[in-house]
């Protein structure tokens, strides 16, 4: 009999006077976990208390009942609530027999039909039909989700729980002693608010939007009215000269007034060439964005991997192809040769391999095009050209030997086909023929990019130099613009007389550099660093310190804000590369830029 009250499953049992252990002296005491009720065959009852013999006589009904509160369970799943979102609901309540004859006798005849009376049935007893669970329905369904799920509510949730189940409980000798916990959710709810949320986020966006472009129409409203002044001012010191240029025109303003038209010169001068698409290297992808709105995917290309991982893009126009409108090219550098793509669909052309590599670690970094010629530069491999309709016979114009030199780069042409690239700290200059004609020393920090614009090289450098010379007679290297940070692109915009060099700047955007007069002006404000830029008659793209986004200010749009595109939203890469593909304006200029008389 002991044995079974050392059970912690069991609640309750009864069993007849003469099972209780007897000895000598008497029987042992009612252990201190336990209470007991003695009921005599005609009817009397004595409560016994832990700690004491119950004495009962061998005919007598000894009733033992645990005297600790009983922890009972209830769940709730998709109960409705006043509001009719579903709500989940976990309570535990505790529920203590009470410690009279006549609450213990009532326990007996309500609860206990059996010797013996379980936890697991005791709590399905509480929270049967018309029980615990079906108050604590109630309970939800009287009370908004919101208020259930954000306050505590425990004193009340006791309150009504014992008047809706105070019967039940009298009758079978219990009493609810508290709520130990009880916790409330509601996913139709917690949906809700996330909507809302969300819906007043997108509010507030588009409001800061609006507040944004606002000012920037006001500043583009202020910057038209005093571009209106200026450009009176070289009308009239223009005066009947139709010829005149800009770096004639110039000097009749003030260093302040030439700054302000100089960052707007590309928004007011005729285009020659404006931007189709915004191309992106990422992963084995080459993406087509739209220049109006970046996030846009107008085509999206797997790239082959026969030439291995893609290193970078570039757009060419093909002069030597047929027609009066040459076609666009984009040119891929791969790890380990060159891949030539349709502009207009993305279809690949051809591929250039070169032979015999070698397990690379690096790609093409530049792939340019002139009439039938390609020539890429590669820091491992070095720099190869490729006539147009022979792939499989590249030519090397120079190959790195015992790791020098370290970087190759920058590979483009000069109008005539002459062939320039970088080399470490140095630009080496070779005839259409492929023989090497001149190296001009910098010897400032290695150059990362290159520009050409008639006999004038421009070099940008990791020293955060901006350099100019003449590339077919070489002379002293003149220092355009200084930065803290290496400039890692260039790109050349020509205004009629006027050279435009655009430049990252980080924190401080894209600037455009006009060495000939002095003057560098902010093309582009951005709220993140800027590493690369590239720029066309109508467009300024910027890629981001991380590769993470391009910011991309168009000329032709109303607001004239710069456009954030995270480009992971597009791709789950880094971009590796980016280039502007052309098209012809609808009314070309006759050249790239002209004076406003």
């Amino acid at each position: 009999m002991l044995d079974r009250l050392t059970d912690a499953t069991i609640l309750a049992l009864r069993c007849p006077g003469s099972a209780w252990p007897r000895g000598l002296l008497g029987g042992p005491p009612i252990p201190d976990a336990w209470m007991g009720l003695v009921e005599t065959p005609d009817g009397r009852r004595r409560f016994v208390p832990a700690g004491e013999d119950p004495r009962p006589a061998r005919d007598d009904v000894l009733l033992l009942v645990r005297n600790r509160a009983i922890t009972v369970p209830l769940e709730l799943h998709d109960a409705p609530a006043a509001c009719d979102h579903g709500v989940e609901a976990r309570v535990e309540l505790l529920v203590r027999p009470e410690r009279q004859e006549t609450a213990l006798a009532a326990l007996r005849q309500n609860l206990l039909t059996q010797p013996e009376l379980r936890l697991d049935e005791f709590a399905a007893a509480v929270c049967g039909p018309g029980g615990a669970v079906a108050a604590l329905r109630a309970y939800v369904r009287s009370r908004p989700a919101a208020d259930l799920v954000g306050t505590d509510p425990e004193p009340e949730l006791l309150a009504h729980l014992q008047a809706r189940l105070g019967p039940w409980l009298y009758s079978a000798g219990l009493t609810l002693e508290r709520v130990a916990t009880a916790a409330f959710s509601s996913p139709a709810l917690e949906a809700q608010r996330k909507l809302q949320l969300s819906t007043r986020e997108a509010a507030a966006r588009l409001e800061a939007r609006e507040a944004v472009e606002q000012a920037a129409l006001t500043a583009a409203r202020r910057r038209v009215e005093g571009l209106s002044a200026i450009l009176d001012k070289l009308r009239s010191a223009a005066g009947s000269d139709d010829r005149a240029g800009w770096q004639a025109l110039l000097p009749a303003l003030t260093p302040a007034e030439r700054g302000r038209l100089l960052e707007s010169l590309w928004r007011i001068t005729p285009d020659r060439h404006v931007a189709a698409a915004i191309l992106a290297v990422a992963g084995d992808e080459c993406l087509w964005l739209d220049p109006c709105d970046p996030l846009r995917v107008q085509r999206r290309v797997q790239l082959p991997t026969t030439l291995g991982p893609p290193r970078s893009v570039c757009f060419a126009l093909d002069t030597a192809g047929s027609g009066s409108s040459p076609a666009g090219l984009v040119l891929v550098g791969a790890q380990s040769g060159v891949l030539v793509l349709d502009a207009d669909d993305g279809e690949l052309l051809a591929e250039y391999p070169v032979p015999g590599t070698r397990e690379l670690r690096f790609g093409f970094n530049r792939v340019a095009l002139s009439g039938s010629r390609l020539i890429a530069t590669h820091s491992e491999l070095g720099c190869w050209t490729w006539t147009r309709d022979r792939p499989d016979s590249p030519d090397a114009l120079l190959v790195p030997e015992g790791g020098t030199p370290r970087t190759v780069r920058a590979a483009t042409f000069s109008d005539d086909g002459h062939m320039l690239f970088a080399v470490d700290s140095a630009i080496r200059v070779h005839a259409p023929d492929g023989a090497l004609a001149r190296t001009l020393e910098i010897s400032r920090g290695g150059v990362h990019d290159l520009a050409v614009s008639g006999e004038q090289v421009y070099a940008a450098t990791a020293d955060g130099l901006l350099l100019a010379d003449r590339w077919t007679a070489p002379q002293v290297w003149q220092v355009l613009h200084r930065r803290a940070d290496p400039i890692e692109s260039l790109a050349l915009r020509r205004w009629d007389d006027l050279v435009e060099l655009v430049i990252p700047a980080g924190e401080d955007g894209v600037l455009g550099v006009y060495g000939d007069v002095g003057i560098v002006a902010q093309l582009v404000a951005t709220p993140v660093r800027i590493r690369r830029a590239w720029a066309c008659d109508d467009l300024v793209v910027g890629l981001s310190e991380v590769r993470d986004r391009l910011v991309v200010l168009n000329a032709n749009l109303p607001d004239s804000v710069p456009r954030q595109a995270p480009t992971t939203r597009l791709t789950r890469h880094s971009i590796q590369d980016v280039c502007i593909a052309l098209r012809r304006a609808a009314n070309p200029a006759d050249a790239a830029g002209e004076s406003p008389s």
